[in-house]
């Protein structure tokens, strides 16, 4: 009877609107520039880092691989760097780092800070190996290996959290 929550559906992530009601950004877009992207981080910056958070770290954004793979233009074309995109936003004060995630697709990130106090892994079952009978000699050895382990999302009272989900849903 319990529900199981992760980044993209805790009560404890903050989340960040993309799509028209919000910022009406869609990073996946060819058309999207460094400025439409810097816009993006730094109002994932402020919602984590603002006056109405107040959480303390680095943060990590996990992005999908079309936002990825569309950050990876050069950031700006007028001059002679080959910078990309997502390099030029690496260099944003309160970034930890970029990372490309298969656990989101097409315009949807996540802005973590990769501490205990906001974000940990809870393991309600160590792992477990059971070795299935062999019936015939031919038979192959074959074990069972399962566990349970889920992420614990931490808010305080005043719902701060270390934790952003963004999305244009």
């Amino acid at each position: 009877g319990y529900r199981s929550y992760g980044i993209k559906n805790s009560p404890n992530a903050l989340a960040l609107n993309l799509g028209a009601g919000g910022l009406a950004t869609d990073l996946t877009a060819p058309a999207t520039t460094y400025d439409q992207f810097r816009a993006v981080f730094v109002a994932a910056l402020q919602a984590l880092h603002g006056s109405g958070n107040n959480a303390v770290g680095n943060i990590t954004f996990y992005v999908s691989s079309q936002i990825w793979f569309n950050g990876l233009k050069v950031a700006n074309s007028q001059v002679s760097t080959t910078e990309s995109v997502i390099e030029a936003l690496r260099k944003l004060p309160g970034v930890a780092d970029i990372k490309m995630s298969d656990r989101f697709t097409g315009n949807e990130f996540a802005a973590v800070i990769l501490s205990s106090e906001y974000i940990r892994p809870i393991i309600g079952m160590p792992i477990t190996n059971t070795p299935i009978p062999r019936v015939t000699p031919m038979d192959d050895w074959n074990v069972l290996v399962w566990s349970a382990s889920g992420l614990q999302i931490k808010s305080d009272a005043s719902g701060r959290s270390g934790t952003l989900y963004a999305s244009a849903a």
